[in-house]
Protein backbone atom coordinates (compact mmCIF):
# COMPACT_ATOMS: atom_id res chain seq x y z
CA UNK A 1 0.00 0.00 0.00
CA UNK A 2 3.05 2.03 0.42
CA UNK A 3 4.49 1.97 -2.88
CA UNK A 4 0.94 2.19 -3.98
CA UNK A 5 0.65 5.61 -2.60
CA UNK A 6 4.33 6.65 -3.24
CA UNK A 7 4.14 5.83 -6.89
CA UNK A 8 0.49 7.82 -6.89
CA UNK A 9 1.80 10.61 -5.50
CA UNK A 10 5.07 10.78 -7.42
CA UNK A 11 2.32 10.04 -10.75
CA UNK A 12 0.75 13.55 -9.39
CA UNK A 13 3.60 15.58 -9.00
CA UNK A 14 4.94 14.34 -12.22
CA UNK A 15 1.57 15.68 -13.87
CA UNK A 16 1.73 18.87 -12.55
CA UNK A 17 5.40 19.60 -12.82
CA UNK A 18 4.52 18.75 -17.07
CA UNK A 19 1.71 20.71 -16.37
CA UNK A 20 3.74 23.74 -15.48
CA UNK A 21 6.11 23.59 -17.90
CA UNK A 22 3.52 23.48 -20.61
CA UNK A 23 2.05 26.49 -19.44
CA UNK A 24 5.21 28.86 -18.84
CA UNK A 25 6.07 27.12 -22.31
CA UNK A 26 2.75 28.28 -24.17
CA UNK A 27 3.61 32.12 -21.90
CA UNK A 28 7.08 32.10 -23.56
CA UNK A 29 5.06 30.89 -27.12
CA UNK A 30 2.57 34.10 -26.74
CA UNK A 31 4.93 36.68 -25.95
CA UNK A 32 7.65 35.38 -28.45
CA UNK A 33 4.49 36.48 -31.21
CA UNK A 34 3.85 39.21 -29.36
CA UNK A 35 7.44 40.51 -29.34
CA UNK A 36 7.46 39.66 -33.26
CA UNK A 37 4.08 41.30 -34.29
CA UNK A 38 5.08 44.56 -32.37
CA UNK A 39 8.95 44.18 -34.42
CA UNK A 40 7.32 43.99 -37.76
CA UNK A 41 4.87 47.04 -37.37
CA UNK A 42 7.41 48.93 -36.64
CA UNK A 43 10.52 48.24 -38.37
CA UNK A 44 9.31 45.79 -41.65
CA UNK A 45 8.15 47.87 -44.33
CA UNK A 46 4.19 47.10 -44.96
CA UNK A 47 3.75 44.69 -48.12
CA UNK A 48 1.77 46.55 -50.93
CA UNK A 49 -0.82 44.31 -52.48
CA UNK A 50 -2.67 44.88 -55.72
CA UNK A 51 -5.82 45.55 -55.57
CA UNK A 52 -8.98 43.70 -57.27
CA UNK A 53 -12.21 44.94 -56.31
CA UNK A 54 -14.92 41.67 -56.72
CA UNK A 55 -17.81 42.16 -58.95
CA UNK A 56 -20.86 44.00 -56.84
CA UNK A 57 -22.30 40.61 -57.85
CA UNK A 58 -19.66 37.83 -56.59
CA UNK A 59 -21.97 34.66 -57.40
CA UNK A 60 -21.46 31.64 -59.09
CA UNK A 61 -24.97 31.05 -59.18
CA UNK A 62 -26.32 34.51 -60.67
CA UNK A 63 -23.19 36.14 -62.44
CA UNK A 64 -21.27 32.76 -63.51
CA UNK A 65 -18.77 34.87 -66.06
CA UNK A 66 -17.82 38.23 -64.31
CA UNK A 67 -17.60 35.80 -61.53
CA UNK A 68 -15.57 33.20 -62.80
CA UNK A 69 -12.95 35.77 -65.02
CA UNK A 70 -12.91 37.95 -61.79
CA UNK A 71 -10.92 34.56 -59.93
CA UNK A 72 -8.99 34.03 -63.56
CA UNK A 73 -7.54 36.85 -62.78
CA UNK A 74 -6.65 36.84 -59.25
CA UNK A 75 -5.17 33.07 -59.86
CA UNK A 76 -2.61 34.48 -63.33
CA UNK A 77 -1.59 37.26 -60.23
CA UNK A 78 -0.47 34.70 -57.94
CA UNK A 79 1.02 32.10 -60.80
CA UNK A 80 2.77 35.44 -61.69
CA UNK A 81 4.09 35.92 -58.18
CA UNK A 82 2.14 38.97 -57.90
CA UNK A 83 1.00 40.30 -54.09
CA UNK A 84 -3.03 40.61 -54.55
CA UNK A 85 -5.98 42.00 -52.74
CA UNK A 86 -8.92 39.94 -53.27
CA UNK A 87 -11.00 42.81 -52.35
CA UNK A 88 -14.60 42.25 -51.56
CA UNK A 89 -15.47 45.09 -49.92
CA UNK A 90 -17.60 45.99 -52.29
CA UNK A 91 -19.47 42.67 -52.59
CA UNK A 92 -23.27 43.50 -52.50
CA UNK A 93 -24.82 39.86 -53.23
CA UNK A 94 -22.71 36.54 -52.96
CA UNK A 95 -23.86 32.76 -51.66
CA UNK A 96 -23.28 29.55 -50.33
CA UNK A 97 -21.66 28.27 -53.71
CA UNK A 98 -19.43 30.67 -54.56
CA UNK A 99 -18.04 31.05 -50.87
CA UNK A 100 -17.20 27.24 -50.95
CA UNK A 101 -15.58 27.55 -54.29
CA UNK A 102 -13.44 30.80 -52.91
CA UNK A 103 -13.26 28.21 -49.52
CA UNK A 104 -11.48 25.34 -52.31
CA UNK A 105 -9.19 27.61 -54.22
CA UNK A 106 -7.81 29.23 -50.84
CA UNK A 107 -6.79 25.51 -49.25
CA UNK A 108 -5.89 24.57 -52.63
CA UNK A 109 -2.17 23.67 -52.48
CA UNK A 110 -1.68 24.84 -56.00
CA UNK A 111 -3.18 28.42 -54.49
CA UNK A 112 0.10 30.33 -54.03
CA UNK A 113 -1.10 31.31 -50.98
CA UNK A 114 1.67 33.52 -49.66
CA UNK A 115 0.92 36.47 -52.37
CA UNK A 116 -2.70 36.64 -51.67
CA UNK A 117 -4.72 38.63 -49.06
CA UNK A 118 -8.12 38.81 -48.66
CA UNK A 119 -10.67 41.42 -47.93
CA UNK A 120 -13.91 40.60 -46.87
CA UNK A 121 -17.24 42.68 -46.73
CA UNK A 122 -17.51 45.23 -44.30
CA UNK A 123 -19.59 44.22 -41.29
CA UNK A 124 -23.66 45.60 -41.60
CA UNK A 125 -23.61 44.73 -44.90
CA UNK A 126 -26.11 41.61 -46.41
CA UNK A 127 -23.14 39.65 -47.97
CA UNK A 128 -20.82 40.03 -44.98
CA UNK A 129 -23.91 38.47 -42.40
CA UNK A 130 -23.38 34.90 -44.55
CA UNK A 131 -19.00 35.71 -44.31
CA UNK A 132 -19.71 35.87 -39.96
CA UNK A 133 -21.97 33.12 -39.89
CA UNK A 134 -19.42 30.59 -41.85
CA UNK A 135 -16.58 32.03 -39.89
CA UNK A 136 -14.79 32.49 -42.89
CA UNK A 137 -12.05 35.11 -41.53
CA UNK A 138 -11.14 33.19 -38.56
CA UNK A 139 -11.30 29.60 -40.03
CA UNK A 140 -10.55 30.17 -43.68
CA UNK A 141 -8.32 33.05 -44.25
CA UNK A 142 -6.20 33.29 -40.75
CA UNK A 143 -6.23 29.30 -40.09
CA UNK A 144 -6.81 27.74 -43.45
CA UNK A 145 -8.79 25.11 -41.41
CA UNK A 146 -10.75 22.50 -43.97
CA UNK A 147 -12.71 20.81 -41.45
CA UNK A 148 -15.13 22.79 -38.94
CA UNK A 149 -18.58 23.43 -37.37
CA UNK A 150 -19.68 26.71 -36.04
CA UNK A 151 -22.96 27.37 -35.75
CA UNK A 152 -24.70 27.49 -39.18
CA UNK A 153 -22.19 26.18 -41.19
CA UNK A 154 -20.25 22.76 -41.59
CA UNK A 155 -17.17 22.55 -43.65
CA UNK A 156 -15.50 19.07 -44.11
CA UNK A 157 -12.87 17.80 -46.50
CA UNK A 158 -10.75 14.47 -48.22
CA UNK A 159 -9.81 13.01 -50.79
CA UNK A 160 -12.21 10.25 -50.72
CA UNK A 161 -15.68 8.99 -49.27
CA UNK A 162 -14.98 9.58 -45.96
CA UNK A 163 -18.12 7.85 -43.74
CA UNK A 164 -17.47 10.10 -40.80
CA UNK A 165 -17.16 13.30 -42.81
CA UNK A 166 -20.75 12.11 -44.83
CA UNK A 167 -23.05 10.99 -41.02
CA UNK A 168 -21.93 14.29 -39.76
CA UNK A 169 -23.78 16.13 -42.66
CA UNK A 170 -26.46 14.12 -42.20
CA UNK A 171 -26.65 14.30 -38.35
CA UNK A 172 -26.75 18.35 -39.15
CA UNK A 173 -29.96 17.35 -41.43
CA UNK A 174 -31.68 15.30 -39.00
CA UNK A 175 -30.77 17.86 -36.07
CA UNK A 176 -32.21 20.55 -37.84
CA UNK A 177 -35.48 19.14 -39.82
CA UNK A 178 -36.41 17.21 -37.03
CA UNK A 179 -35.88 12.98 -35.76
CA UNK A 180 -39.48 12.56 -37.67
CA UNK A 181 -38.08 13.33 -41.03
CA UNK A 182 -35.06 10.89 -40.96
CA UNK A 183 -36.80 8.53 -42.83
CA UNK A 184 -37.16 11.08 -45.91
CA UNK A 185 -33.96 12.63 -45.38
CA UNK A 186 -32.78 8.68 -45.95
CA UNK A 187 -31.38 9.43 -49.58
CA UNK A 188 -29.51 12.09 -49.03
CA UNK A 189 -26.56 10.02 -48.11
CA UNK A 190 -26.21 7.90 -51.48
CA UNK A 191 -26.18 11.09 -53.04
CA UNK A 192 -23.13 12.72 -51.65
CA UNK A 193 -21.64 9.16 -51.55
CA UNK A 194 -21.99 9.19 -55.22
CA UNK A 195 -21.09 12.80 -55.66
CA UNK A 196 -17.98 12.61 -53.46
CA UNK A 197 -16.32 9.11 -55.53
CA UNK A 198 -17.29 11.13 -58.63
CA UNK A 199 -14.91 13.97 -58.22
CA UNK A 200 -12.06 11.74 -57.29
CA UNK A 201 -12.33 9.95 -60.37
CA UNK A 202 -12.54 12.63 -62.82
CA UNK A 203 -8.84 11.94 -63.60
CA UNK A 204 -7.05 8.58 -63.35
CA UNK A 205 -8.02 6.68 -60.98
CA UNK A 206 -4.59 4.95 -60.43
CA UNK A 207 -3.61 8.34 -59.64
CA UNK A 208 -2.73 8.88 -56.04
CA UNK A 209 -2.74 12.48 -55.63
CA UNK A 210 -6.02 13.14 -55.58
CA UNK A 211 -7.06 16.92 -54.88
CA UNK A 212 -9.67 17.28 -51.89
CA UNK A 213 -13.58 17.67 -52.33
CA UNK A 214 -14.70 20.39 -50.32
CA UNK A 215 -18.49 20.03 -48.34
CA UNK A 216 -20.04 23.20 -46.93
CA UNK A 217 -23.59 23.31 -45.28
CA UNK A 218 -25.97 26.30 -44.32
CA UNK A 219 -28.98 26.59 -42.29
CA UNK A 220 -31.67 29.45 -43.25
CA UNK A 221 -34.51 29.72 -41.12
CA UNK A 222 -37.62 31.43 -43.54
CA UNK A 223 -40.83 32.34 -42.59
CA UNK A 224 -42.88 29.12 -42.26
CA UNK A 225 -40.15 26.88 -43.39
CA UNK A 226 -36.60 25.46 -43.03
CA UNK A 227 -33.68 25.33 -45.34
CA UNK A 228 -30.30 23.69 -45.50
CA UNK A 229 -28.13 24.42 -48.07
CA UNK A 230 -25.42 22.20 -49.72
CA UNK A 231 -22.40 22.30 -51.74
CA UNK A 232 -19.88 20.05 -52.51
CA UNK A 233 -16.43 21.78 -55.08
CA UNK A 234 -14.29 19.64 -56.54
CA UNK A 235 -11.20 21.55 -57.83
CA UNK A 236 -10.20 19.29 -60.68
CA UNK A 237 -10.61 19.55 -64.44
CA UNK A 238 -13.88 19.97 -64.46
CA UNK A 239 -17.00 17.55 -66.02
CA UNK A 240 -16.85 18.39 -69.86
CA UNK A 241 -13.32 19.14 -69.92
CA UNK A 242 -12.46 15.61 -68.53
CA UNK A 243 -14.59 13.45 -70.57
CA UNK A 244 -13.85 15.83 -73.83
CA UNK A 245 -9.81 15.07 -72.94
CA UNK A 246 -9.91 11.67 -72.46
CA UNK A 247 -12.38 11.06 -75.39
CA UNK A 248 -9.28 9.56 -77.48
CA UNK A 249 -9.40 6.69 -75.47
CA UNK A 250 -12.96 5.76 -76.64
CA UNK A 251 -11.39 5.43 -80.32
CA UNK A 252 -11.87 1.70 -80.15
CA UNK A 253 -14.83 -0.13 -81.61
CA UNK A 254 -15.94 -1.75 -78.48
CA UNK A 255 -15.30 1.64 -76.52
CA UNK A 256 -17.67 3.60 -78.98
CA UNK A 257 -20.38 0.77 -78.64
CA UNK A 258 -19.94 1.41 -74.90
CA UNK A 259 -20.02 4.97 -74.64
CA UNK A 260 -22.41 6.52 -77.11
CA UNK A 261 -21.09 9.69 -76.17
CA UNK A 262 -18.15 9.83 -78.78
CA UNK A 263 -20.25 11.23 -81.58
CA UNK A 264 -22.57 12.73 -79.45
CA UNK A 265 -19.62 14.97 -77.85
CA UNK A 266 -18.15 15.56 -81.51
CA UNK A 267 -21.59 17.27 -82.21
CA UNK A 268 -22.54 19.14 -79.31
CA UNK A 269 -22.47 23.24 -80.06
CA UNK A 270 -22.53 23.68 -75.99
CA UNK A 271 -21.50 22.12 -73.10
CA UNK A 272 -24.86 22.64 -70.99
CA UNK A 273 -26.71 21.04 -73.79
CA UNK A 274 -24.53 18.16 -73.63
CA UNK A 275 -24.60 17.54 -70.17
CA UNK A 276 -28.38 18.35 -69.65
CA UNK A 277 -29.01 15.62 -72.66
CA UNK A 278 -26.69 12.89 -71.34
CA UNK A 279 -26.48 12.95 -67.68
CA UNK A 280 -29.90 11.48 -67.38
CA UNK A 281 -28.57 8.32 -69.38
CA UNK A 282 -25.07 8.52 -67.64
CA UNK A 283 -22.52 10.56 -68.85
CA UNK A 284 -19.69 7.71 -69.25
CA UNK A 285 -16.74 8.19 -67.12
CA UNK A 286 -13.01 9.77 -68.19
CA UNK A 287 -11.75 6.44 -67.60
CA UNK A 288 -13.06 3.94 -70.01
CA UNK A 289 -14.81 1.60 -67.13
CA UNK A 290 -17.86 0.26 -67.29
CA UNK A 291 -18.57 0.44 -63.29
CA UNK A 292 -18.36 4.18 -63.75
CA UNK A 293 -19.92 7.59 -64.73
CA UNK A 294 -23.26 6.29 -63.13
CA UNK A 295 -22.81 8.83 -60.20
CA UNK A 296 -23.94 11.75 -61.50
CA UNK A 297 -27.09 9.58 -63.19
CA UNK A 298 -28.27 8.47 -59.58
CA UNK A 299 -27.99 12.13 -58.69
CA UNK A 300 -30.22 13.49 -61.33
CA UNK A 301 -32.61 10.90 -60.33
CA UNK A 302 -32.62 11.30 -56.81
CA UNK A 303 -33.04 15.20 -56.91
CA UNK A 304 -36.34 14.79 -58.89
CA UNK A 305 -37.51 14.14 -54.95
CA UNK A 306 -40.01 16.98 -53.49
CA UNK A 307 -37.42 17.87 -50.98
CA UNK A 308 -34.83 19.30 -53.15
CA UNK A 309 -35.80 22.54 -54.11
CA UNK A 310 -32.49 23.24 -56.30
CA UNK A 311 -30.54 20.99 -57.72
CA UNK A 312 -27.35 22.26 -59.65
CA UNK A 313 -24.28 21.22 -61.21
CA UNK A 314 -21.48 23.98 -62.57
CA UNK A 315 -18.77 23.09 -63.99
CA UNK A 316 -16.47 24.10 -67.06
CA UNK A 317 -18.55 26.61 -69.05
CA UNK A 318 -21.63 24.69 -68.40
CA UNK A 319 -24.50 25.53 -65.82
CA UNK A 320 -26.99 22.12 -64.88
CA UNK A 321 -30.24 22.79 -63.51
CA UNK A 322 -31.32 19.00 -63.04
CA UNK A 323 -34.89 20.33 -61.46
CA UNK A 324 -35.64 21.86 -64.68
CA UNK A 325 -33.80 19.48 -67.91
CA UNK A 326 -36.13 20.88 -70.18
CA UNK A 327 -34.19 24.13 -71.24
CA UNK A 328 -30.35 24.28 -71.00
CA UNK A 329 -28.84 27.15 -69.53
CA UNK A 330 -26.48 29.39 -71.98
CA UNK A 331 -22.78 28.53 -71.33
CA UNK A 332 -20.34 30.94 -70.44
CA UNK A 333 -16.96 32.27 -72.53
CA UNK A 334 -15.01 31.52 -69.79
CA UNK A 335 -13.99 27.82 -68.65
CA UNK A 336 -13.85 27.06 -64.49
CA UNK A 337 -11.88 23.73 -64.23
CA UNK A 338 -14.19 22.76 -61.46
CA UNK A 339 -17.38 21.23 -60.49
CA UNK A 340 -19.50 22.56 -58.06
CA UNK A 341 -22.63 20.88 -56.57
CA UNK A 342 -25.09 23.23 -54.84
CA UNK A 343 -28.43 22.10 -53.80
CA UNK A 344 -30.86 23.22 -51.03
CA UNK A 345 -33.57 20.68 -48.84
CA UNK A 346 -36.69 22.78 -47.51
CA UNK A 347 -39.74 21.64 -45.26
CA UNK A 348 -42.34 23.63 -43.96
CA UNK A 349 -43.21 24.09 -40.34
Amino acid sequence: MRKQARRHAVGVRRSLQEFDRRQKHGARLRAYHVRRREFNQRFRPKQEYADSPAPEVFSILNNRSATVSYMQNIDKNLQNRIFTRLNLSGVKETDLATICLLTGYMLDSKTRSPFLEVVIPPKGTNSRKLFDEVEFDRMVIKQRRRQFTSGRFLSRSDTQVNTDAIEDILNVTVDFFGEERRNELLNLSPVIVEIVENTGFHADPKKENKLPWIFNTHIVRGDGYRELEYCIVDLGVGMYDSIKKNVEKWNTAKAKVIHRLTAVLDHSTTQSGFLTKNIPNGIGSSTNEIHRGKGVQYVALRAKDEMYQVFDIITNKAHVKLKDMSKPVKDIPENLSATIYYWKIRFND
